[in-house]
Parts: C-alpha cells; sequence; structure tokens
C-alpha cells in the first residue's frame, strides 16, 4: 500500500460537522468581540450558510457572499438558502459589490487562504471599505506552521522546499493544494495598519476533541498534554475594530 492510502486510512472517517464548527466560532467571537449593534451582517465565502445564519442568528439582516452556493458531496446542505433568512450575494472578496459602510459585523472564516495570494490584501481592505466604523471584521485562518496541514490532513507540505512541495503534491493528486497560501498573523496586521486605526483582539484556536480525526485523537490527546497547542495552535481568531486615522 502506497504511503499516501495508509494516511488516508489513518484520518478516514473525519466526521467533523461544520454546524459544530460555526457554533464554535460564536463563542470564540463572543470573547473577543460582540458588543457592536447587531443590525447588518456580512459572511464572506458562505458556502451553505452555516456559519452566516449561526453566528448571525442575532442580526436583523443576514447576507452571504460567494462565488458560489454549493452542494458538499452529493448533498446540499440548505436545498434553499432564500427561505433560511440569508440573503445570497455572489461575488468575490476582492472586489464585494456593497456600499462604504454597509456592515456592522463581517466574517471571514477559513476563506482568505483559498483567495489567490495577488488579491489577499485587497480583500481585507475591501471589508474594511463596506464595515461601518466602530463595527467588527471577524477573521479565522489556520496555522500556516501547523505540522499537520489542515486542509488536507497531511504533514504539512509548506516545509519543504517549493520545488519539492510543487513536485510532491502534483504526485500524489493533491495539486489543488498548491493554491491554498495562508497569511500569517503580522502579515494580515500589517495590511491592517496601512488601511485603518484598528483595534486588533487576537485569540490562538484549538479545536476540540471531535473535530479531530477519530484515529488521530490519541495523537490529539498527547499533544494536548504536553501543552504543544500553546506553541502550535491550530490557528487564530482575529476581531478588528474598525477606526479612521
Amino acid at each position: 500500500m502506497q504511503i499516501i492510502e495508509i494516511w488516508h486510512k489513518i484520518t478516514s472517517n473525519y466526521g467533523t460537522s461544520i454546524e459544530l464548527k460555526a457554533e464554535l466560532h460564536k463563542r470564540m467571537y463572543e470573547t473577543l468581540g460582540g458588543t457592536i449593534i447587531k443590525h447588518r451582517y456580512l459572511d464572506i465565502g458562505a458556502g451553505n450558510g452555516a456559519i452566516a445564519l449561526t453566528i448571525g442568528k442575532e442580526f436583523d439582516e443576514i447576507y452571504g457572499l460567494d462565488v458560489a452556493f454549493w452542494k458538499y458531496g452529493d448533498e446540499t446542505y440548505n436545498p434553499d438558502l432564500k427561505t433560511s433568512g440569508m440573503q445570497c450575494v455572489m461575488g468575490t472578496a476582492n472586489n464585494l459589490p456593497f456600499a462604504d459602510e454597509s456592515f456592522d459585523l463581517i466574517s471571514i472564516i477559513s476563506v482568505i487562504e483559498h483567495v489567490p495570494v495577488s488579491q489577499q490584501k485587497n480583500a481585507i481592505i475591501e471589508s474594511l471599505r463596506v464595515l461601518r466604523e466602530g463595527g467588527e471584521l471577524l477573521l479565522h485562518l489556520p496555522n500556516r506552521y501547523f505540522p499537520i496541514c489542515l486542509h488536507s490532513s497531511l504533514p504539512n507540505p509548506i516545509f519543504l522546499p517549493k520545488k519539492m512541495r510543487i513536485h510532491l503534491l502534483n504526485a500524489i493528486g493533491y495539486e489543488w493544494l498548491l493554491d491554498v497560501d495562508i497569511p500569517t498573523v503580522k502579515t494580515i496586521k500589517t495590511w491592517l495598519k496601512t488601511n485603518s486605526d484598528a483595534l486588533v483582539k487576537l485569540k490562538p484556536v484549538v479545536w476540540p476533541e471531535e473535530l479531530v480525526p477519530p484515529n488521530l485523537r490519541w495523537l490529539y490527546r498527547i499533544g494536548k498534554h504536553i501543552g504543544i497547542f500553546i506553541i502550535f495552535p491550530f490557528g487564530y481568531m482575529l476581531v478588528v475594530e474598525k477606526h479612521r486615522f
């Protein structure tokens, strides 16, 4: 059996609930922010709408933006998002089809790394443009240097030289992973400082055990016991309060 097949066997039956993740994002956000006026909310990269409908449940108006409101596998999570309470808007993160200062809260949850690298900074700037003064931008991004790639459950290929990484991912059928580029927290903060006098609150993210592939939970328990996640959290949540210079 090839190495990649062995790894897939180890990480099978992932069983991650996107609804559970959405609820955890909401709880983490409430520990960092959540004191804003709850009128208009936008989730960028809304996908099936789970995050938007969970975080935005107390808002008067909920908007979800994506390039497509998709089906996952053979199942449609929300058969009709238009009746779910979320207004679906087709568009891209780097060119938001909204007027300046339109929203009280904007979230970009595990999405920025899927935006082309050349457009990531502009996606952040666009978010600040349509966010009202005093509003909050909620960002979640995986840890670029976490030992396991959280998009594929493979050992993180970021540590390999670029040419070797490209060759390996193409060879094992993971060439799509080459389009995933996770910015660091430092990079995000640099983009924010050049466009707004923003107040940034930061929280390291460590997922609970039920979101870890069952056959890797023994490794998760060891890592948690020895405190490795203090050094290498799964990701980071940032809450950015917008202020003009």
